[in-house]
């Protein structure tokens, strides 16, 4: 019977928005099985809308893969996905991979940033030994219509990484918020874990540093300042667009770091007019 872990994992959140029972044809993690009913409970505490449901798969069993060993962060070149992976190498805690998606915040449509992406990836990795995956995937268009894709991206990332078991022991979910700031989000600490399997371990990574602090960390290396990533709007297809919320907000928080005049992938001046 087919493994379908990672379908669970992308629908569960959808079918709870639109009140409706989940069937899943194949076969899920029995851990996993558990670990979706108790994200049901805590998603439904934190107000959303989202109504209880009932989930039926056709078989629920242990995992029966062969045990690997490799560790791998999901990574889009912004300033979590770079904490993450710089600390845990920092406190000899070094990913083997780094999952670079497309289709989830770069359109698939957008075929100029994502290569413009993956060179940045490419260098900004050269002299590390780890191994980019790059996944490609239409998932983000077909949930969209249903709950936005801030409480819906959590489950999306897990399915990746359940599709890539066989080769992974550990899979890290960087952190947007700090534990002093944790609201309903995609991924929380309180979730990402309960997505885990008996051979895969989910790990939510990064909520002890506030985002100041993680731009000074990760200001420190050079390959970051030539290739950090944070814009969701890409007009033009620019890497980072230098004047949305998320692009100001990098640029205050490298300027505080003092390391905006060594950026080379923002301004190196703020315009105070869009601070206000």
């Amino acid at each position: 019977v087919a493994d379908a872990s990672p379908c669970a994992a992308c629908l569960l959140v959808p079918s709870m928005r639109l009140g409706q029972d989940l069937f899943i044809q194949g076969q899920v993690s029995e851990r996993f099985y558990h670990g979706l009913n108790k994200i049901m409970k805590i998603m439904q505490a934190w107000d959303l809308g989202l109504k209880p449901i009932s989930i039926y798969a056709d078989r629920v069993v242990k995992d029966s893969y062969p045990e690997a060993s490799k560790k791998a962060s999901f990574f889009s070149g912004g300033v979590d996905s770079f904490y993450t992976y710089l600390k845990n190498k920092s406190i000899g805690n070094k990913m083997d991979s780094l999952i670079l998606i497309n289709g989830y915040d770069i359109s698939l449509s957008n075929k100029k940033l994502w290569q413009m992406t993956r060179e940045s990836v490419a260098d900004a990795t050269k002299d590390e030994d780890v191994e980019i995956i790059e996944v490609e995937s239409n998932v983000r268009s077909c949930i969209d219509p249903i709950m936005d894709w801030s409480y819906t991206f959590g489950g999306c990332l897990a399915a990746v990484a359940l599709c890539l078991r066989r080769e992974l022991k550990e899979a890290f979910i960087a952190s947007a918020y700090s534990y002093a700031q944790l609201k309903p989000d995609g991924a929380h600490p309180h979730t990402d874990p309960l997505w885990s399997t008996e051979t895969l371990s989910f790990h939510h990574d990064g909520a002890d540093a506030s985002r100041l602090e993680k731009t000074k960390f990760i200001s420190a290396y050079p390959s970051v300042m030539r290739n950090l990533r944070v814009c969701f709007r890409n007009k033009d297809s620019r890497f980072n667009c230098g004047s949305c919320d998320k692009c100001m907000r990098t640029m205050i928080s490298l300027r505080i770091a003092g390391a905006l005049e060594r950026s080379d992938t923002f301004p190196r001046s703020i315009d105070l007019e869009k601070v206000r």
